[in-house]
C-alpha cells in the first residue's frame, strides 16, 4: 500500500490486517520501488498522487517488475489516471479505484484478484 496521506494509509492497512491480509504500506513512490524490488506482493494499491513520484511510474514499475502482482490505482481524480496513463496499453493490467475506496468494494476487487473470480 502506498499512500502519503498518513491517516489513509494507517486505515487501509488495519482494514487488510482485520480482513486476514499480511499488509505493509509505504508514504512516498521511492520508498516504494524500494519495497517492489525487494518484495514479491500479490496486490499493490497505490495513490495515483504522491509527493516524489507520480503513482504511474510506479504503477509502471510494478507491472513490468511484479507481473504476477495485481496493481490498482486509488485517487478522487479518476481523469488525472487517464491523462497521466495516456492510452499507454501496458496500464491495462492496472484497475483503478476511486477514493474514497469503500472498505467492502476494495475487499471484493483484491479478492477477486487474488481468486480470478468476478465479485460484480
Amino acid at each position: 500500500m502506498v499512500d502519503d496521506e498518513a491517516l489513509v494509509l494507517q486505515t487501509m492497512l488495519i482494514i487488510l490486517r482485520q480482513a486476514g491480509y499480511a499488509a505493509e504500506g509505504v508514504s512516498t513512490g521511492k520508498a516504494a520501488l524500494k519495497f517492489l524490488d525487494e518484495h514479491e506482493p500479490q496486490v499493490v494499491l497505490i495513490d495515483l498522487h504522491l509527493p516524489d513520484l507520480d503513482g504511474a511510474e510506479v504503477a509502471a514499475h510494478s507491472v513490468k517488475n511484479r507481473p504476477g502482482a495485481r496493481t490498482f490505482i486509488m485517487t478522487g481524480d479518476p481523469q488525472a489516471w487517464e491523462d497521466s496513463a495516456g492510452g499507454n496499453g501496458l496500464f491495462a493490467a492496472v484497475e483503478v479505484l476511486a477514493k474514497p475506496v469503500r472498505p467492502d468494494r476494495l475487499l471484493s476487487r483484491i479478492e477477486a484478484a487474488l481468486t480470478g473470480s468476478d465479485p460484480s
